[in-house]
């Protein structure tokens, strides 16, 4: 459980990892305040979605846990790859989006809607973790370790690559392969749920 957990958060969290990456590309600060609201935000919406699928599987026999937690990683796995345009897409190609009084600057409220945003794909993977009986808080607290540490990493590396004028080529890859990354991880771990049931 502790390696799909870890696999969970990377495939999680790769969405902000490559926003926030084409913030630093562009030269749009993301203060601290905002990418502790965006952590937030995330923390939220996975703690309200794991508790509503721990309630979901009161109702259901045990042996149904994994058959509905692995369909529902799988579905939502490859909802994802078939939308890899979505609103995270839109983001990275254009980060200026996002920065809607154009100071070059994330403020509190703009953090809050990007957390949102965000978090939307995640909220139906908390209800199958929640349903599949992960630890509500040791999960949510592993996911939201690896954000805040993608999230330093992501500023990180932009800046060097900025410095580098190699930012075409990161941007370009994680608009390419970036979504694809996280849906498979997510429709792997999904499979994993099914085969415990089946081994």
């Amino acid at each position: 459980m502790v390696t799909e957990m870890l696999f969970l958060a990377l495939a999680l969290n790769l969405d902000c990892f490559a926003v926030v990456l084409s913030f630093s590309l562009t030269g749009i600060s993301l203060p601290f305040l905002s990418k502790a609201l965006i952590i937030a935000a995330c923390a939220l919406s996975l703690t309200v979605a794991m508790l509503f699928g721990e309630t979901l599987a009161v109702f259901l026999p045990p042996v149904f846990w994994n058959y509905l937690a692995g369909a529902v990683l799988i579905i939502v796995g490859v909802a994802l790859l078939w939308q890899n345009e979505g609103k995270c897409g839109q983001v990275i190609k254009e980060p200026q989006s996002c920065d809607k009084n154009n100071d070059r600057n994330i403020s509190p409220k703009e953090s809050i809607m990007l957390g949102l945003a965000l978090a939307v794909d995640g909220f139906a993977v908390g209800v199958a973790l929640g349903i599949a009986g992960f630890p509500l808080g040791r999960t949510v607290g592993v996911i939201l370790v690896t954000q805040a540490v993608l999230l330093f990493l992501a500023g990180r590396l932009g800046q060097i690559l900025l410095q580098r004028k190699e930012q075409s080529l990161a941007v370009r890859f994680f608009e390419d392969y970036g979504g694809i990354c996280s849906s498979v991880l997510i429709i792997t771990i999904g499979l994993v749920e099914l085969a415990a049931i089946i081994t």
